[in-house]
């Protein structure tokens, strides 16, 4: 997703000076490319309650932050926001189902997976919400 986010911005770059609606396109393809580029490769894609942990702190913290490159940082901050909310519903509504399956019909997860399944819970109102990288003490 990341790499078609890019090149969806790149080719709309060569049409910006001449058509209007690239123009208007320019902050929602900059902002798709800056989430699915922020994503890519990390360690958070390893399970799902990484992935909804660490789009929940980045909706939380409202990153990414619009770039220099940005036309309009109100609508780039609109469309990461929406894109962050689309994808935090998705990947909330596969834990969901995941956890409603019986234990016969639920995807075999491995340790890992199933020590990090407090990550994926709905944060409780009040709440601190943290980057995934950020290490959690017991005292928590």
């Amino acid at each position: 997703m990341a790499d078609l986010a890019d090149a969806a911005f790149r080719a709309n770059l060569r049409n910006i000076s001449a058509d209007p609606g690239a123009v208007r396109a320019h902050d929602e393809l900059l902002a798709r490319a800056c989430v699915y580029g922020y994503l890519y490769d990390r360690h958070f894609l390893h399970s799902p309650e990484l992935l909804l942990n660490e789009l929940r702190w980045l909706r939380a913290t409202s990153r990414p932050e619009p770039p220099g490159n940005c036309l309009h940082p109100p609508r780039f901050s609109e469309q990461r926001d929406g894109l962050l909310e689309t994808l935090v519903q998705r990947f909330q509504n596969e834990l969901d189902y995941r956890e409603s399956l019986g234990p016969q019909e639920a995807p075999q997860r491995g340790a890992l997976a199933a020590a990090t399944r407090r990550t994926g819970e709905r944060p409780a109102l009040g709440e601190t919400v943290r980057q995934s990288s950020v290490a959690k003490r017991d005292s928590d």
